[in-house]
């Protein structure tokens, strides 16, 4: 790299885009996270612009906020907007912290939801091998009365053909 001298003239400095991180761990097909969060910093469009990010990204939440006025980066506080395919509410203005530790509670509450679930769907699956392991037991019983009761009547045949031959 060399010096650029003062020339009086405009520079122009290329950019590259940085690779799409979220877009990445979000379509993962194998040790993609359980949630994937993304921000979403807008000048307009706010909510539009955070849809647009959640669908195109595939993550799972959004944390959107309006950086427009100027009064959110280098600032404690913050106007968030909690977007998911299920939800969508705006938080009170808050501090970033406060913003953290809402949103730690709301993975909490995901979390507990989802072991709930996970819990009541094995409940029923072992509700379902417990039915099945009846049904089998008692079609087995049920084959098992007839197998004796066949047997019972084959052997009352056989006393009377023998009564029968007797007399």
């Amino acid at each position: 790299p060399e010096k650029i001298k003062k020339s009086g003239s405009k520079i122009t400095i290329e950019l590259e885009e940085n690779p799409d991180i979220l877009s990445r761990i979000s379509k993962r097909n194998s040790n993609r996270p359980k949630l994937v969060i993304g921000f979403a910093a807008e000048t307009k469009n706010l909510i539009l612009n955070a849809e647009l990010k959640l669908k195109e990204k595939g993550c799972d939440w959004i944390l959107a906020n309006d950086i427009s006025n100027g009064e959110v980066i280098g600032h404690d506080d913050n106007k968030i907007h909690f977007i998911s395919l299920d939800e969508k509410s705006e938080w009170d203005t808050m501090s970033k912290n406060d913003v953290a530790k809402k949103l730690s509670n709301k993975e909490t509450q995901l979390k507990l939801r989802e072991e709930k679930r996970e819990a009541q769907l094995k409940l029923r699956k072992e509700k379902r091998e417990a039915q099945l392991k009846l049904r089998e037991e008692k079609r087995e019983a049920q084959l098992k009365l007839r197998e004796e009761k066949r047997e019972a009547q084959r052997k009352k045949k056989e006393e009377n053909k023998k009564d029968k031959n007797n007399n």
